[in-house]
């Protein structure tokens, strides 16, 4: 991603603002804006939809209200850009809403969004140390920062997708509008994500690990007949694709039937263990995409594995 030009008088645009947060941007990705003169809640979903940049940002239009997304993205299995979930890439940046800096932690940037009553409204994000590629993890931070009410418990809120505003831009909810204000940038400062998590009082097992994996232990405490087993072991081979998405599912699947076998599990227990495993696995292939199983072909390997073990 280059590095676009500041406007006359060295004051700060959209771009050079996305460029200091991003940095440069991986073989393929791209990010996500969207600008509109509209009252957002009276906007459109055309106006919502935005577009895809490599480089710059809405600064041609400083009197509507700017967004920006804030991960990076790639494009789809269909080759084509969007800002969806399954084209995520990297969650680079965490921003609060309505919120005031974490004591103790040091945010990046902090922009005065709007000031009712006097009162000043503020957006404050925090650069990741290491941006995030796991959009599991991406996706329970978000649900997580909602339910604690750091981040709006919406459909655009609550996802590592979701929209947020750029400092050049301004309010159009309020008559007249809000500019927005950039009361605090710090480009330098980053956060590690576990300290964020901590500092905001999340459960960080409960952002780091699949629910499938947070539920195994009660589940087999409870089940001892060969279903709780066969759950267990196929959450356990689900959970290494999420650890390491490198592994390759066939693989993975072969292994949870021998361990079926090995655990004198009977025949029933095969297609049984294939569903949850198939419930709970990273929906993607090794190379991120979106990739779901083969069934006709995983029954024979899960089958073969039984026989081995």
């Amino acid at each position: 991603m280059s590095t676009a030009e500041e406007t006359p008088g060295g004051e700060l645009t959209n771009a050079v603002f996305l460029q200091a947060i991003f940095g440069e941007l991986e073989a393929g990705e791209y990010l996500w804006t969207a600008q509109f003169l509209t009252a957002p809640a009276k906007a459109s979903p055309q106006q919502w939809t935005g577009l895809p940049v490599r480089t710059g940002g809405p600064s041609a239009y400083p009197g509507w209200n700017t967004y920006f997304c804030v991960a990076a993205l790639k494009p789809g299995a269909d080759g084509g850009q969007h800002r969806r979930k399954e084209t995520f890439s990297r969650l680079v940046c965490v921003v609060l809403d309505d919120a005031k800096p974490l004591p103790g932690v040091t945010p990046t940037w902090v922009l005065e969004t709007s000031r009712p009553d006097g009162r000043s409204n503020t957006q404050v994000g925090y650069r990741l140390s290491e941006p995030v590629a796991d959009l599991g993890v991406a996706q329970r931070l978000h649900q997580a920062l909602a339910k604690a009410g750091h981040v709006a418990a919406d459909k655009n809120g609550n996802n590592p997708v979701r929209y947020v505003r750029l400092p050049v831009g301004v309010n159009t909810k309020y008559s007249p509008p809000h500019p927005h204000r950039l009361l605090r940038f710090a480009p330098e400062a980053r956060v590690e994500l576990t300290t964020l998590i901590e500092r905001l009082g999340l459960d960080l097992a409960e952002v780091m690990t699949p629910p499938s994996v947070q539920a195994v232990q009660a589940v087999a405490a409870v089940s001892g007949d060969w279903q709780g087993k066969a759950r267990k072991l196929a959450w356990d081979a689900a959970r290494r694709t999420h650890d390491d998405p490198a592994l390759g599912r066939h693989a993975e699947i072969f292994k949870l039937g021998a361990y079926l076998g090995r655990d004198g599990l009977p025949e029933a227990a095969l297609d049984f263990a294939l569903d949850q495993f198939a419930l709970t696995m990273r929906p993607t292939n090794t190379n991120g995409e979106a990739a779901p199983l083969n069934v006709a072909a995983e029954r024979q390997t899960i089958r073969d594995g039984y026989a081995s073990g």
